[in-house]
């Protein structure tokens, strides 16, 4: 699964670098965060406790966080696949990675707001 919301799931099989390239998972990152940080906005007007839980479920599914990382460790031990990855050069190796934990750190973050919301509406 590389994207997912409340209205919508997109599945796609991730066999090679080259069909996933780490530009895009880096896009899908954000996309999904952003859509977290989005339904917890819609929580506050609604007060819909399942999605604040599809929320917190949502961030358990690091997988392309992963893909990131793996994708990085792997064209630092194999440059000539830097291409593939869309990358130009090693150092940008280290800045993508600074990069994706970040959008990580984010998604934590509505997973956190997501929790506390939940607590907050079990007592109102």
């Amino acid at each position: 699964m590389v994207e997912d919301s409340s209205t919508k799931i997109i599945l796609q099989v991730l066999s090679h670098y080259v069909n996933f390239p780490l530009r895009k998972v880096i896009y899908r990152m954000r996309t999904l965060t952003s859509y977290m940080y989005n339904d917890v906005s819609r929580t506050l007007i609604e007060r819909d406790k399942d999605l604040l839980h599809d929320i917190i479920e949502r961030d358990n599914d690091d997988r392309l966080y992963f893909l990131s990382i793996r994708q990085l460790t792997a064209a630092i031990r194999e440059p000539n696949i830097l291409d593939s990855l869309e990358i130009k050069n090693l150092q940008e190796c280290l800045e993508y990675r600074v990069v994706v934990r970040h959008i990580e750190i984010a998604a934590d973050h509505a997973t956190i707001a997501s929790t506390n919301l939940h607590e907050i509406l079990r007592f109102a």
